[in-house]
């Protein structure tokens, strides 16, 4: 592994964009992954794992720190269910103005229901230290991925209709992002002149659509 050049040296005000090949790291965990296949019109995933990577302290070898990558825990489930309305002899009996209108907004040939949720632990991140003195933010060595972010974690949504013609079919979808509107931390802004850092979140709950004709 490569470490920056300033890690070792001992004034904190020092920087450097050089990087020593200097620097050994392992990881290693365990993984799980079940799937249920398409079949009597759902399916589904769980995977899940548990894992460990470390470096050495670039200061202390005998040591070691958590890498950036260290996130402990990550789960992740998804399912889709899938709606065969053409199917039923009520859809087949609905006129075609109100499919391809107001009943197009709530039913299709085939409509599926998905959704995913993901956790992740918080991964590792070197805070900076204020230095009133000088009214700078100083990057100290010795705090190095000693502290870690909140966990992240996301739920979305996704609503699909497909409309299946004699030579093409016309499907139209909407999914909605992170539906707990979960504030995740992506990094802290380390402003110059400002004592306090600014929280950077991630993408709050946001809604995308999409068409998509096939022939």
């Amino acid at each position: 592994m490569s470490f920056p050049e300033h890690w070792m040296t001992p004034d904190s005000f020092d920087y450097s964009n050089v990087y020593i090949d200097s620097g050994t790291g392992s990881a290693r965990g365990i993984e799980l992954f079940l799937q249920k296949k398409h079949a009597h019109n759902w399916n589904g995933t769980v995977a899940y794992s548990l894992s460990r990577s470390t470096h050495n302290n670039p200061r202390d070898p005998d040591a070691v720190l958590p890498t950036e990558y260290d996130y402990g825990h990550v789960l992740t489930l998804s399912g889709m269910y899938r709606f065969e309305f053409y199917k039923q002899q009520w859809y087949r009996d609905l006129p075609t103005w109100f499919r391809a209108t107001i009943g197009g907004i709530v039913f299709g040939d085939e409509s599926d229901l998905g959704v995913r949720f993901r956790y992740m632990g918080g991964r590792p991140y070197t805070p900076m230290t204020w230095d009133p003195e000088t009214r700078r933010w100083v990057e100290n060595t010795e705090l190095h991925n000693s502290e870690r972010y909140p966990p992240y974690s996301r739920l979305d949504v996704h609503w699909a209709h497909k409309f299946v013609f004699r030579r093409w079919s016309l499907s139209w979808y909407i999914e909605v992002q992170n539906v707990l509107n979960r504030k995740n931390v992506w990094f802290y802004n380390y402003q110059a002149g400002k004592p306090e850092p600014e929280t950077v979140h991630q993408l709050a709950l946001w809604p995308i659509g999409g068409l998509v004709i096939e022939f």
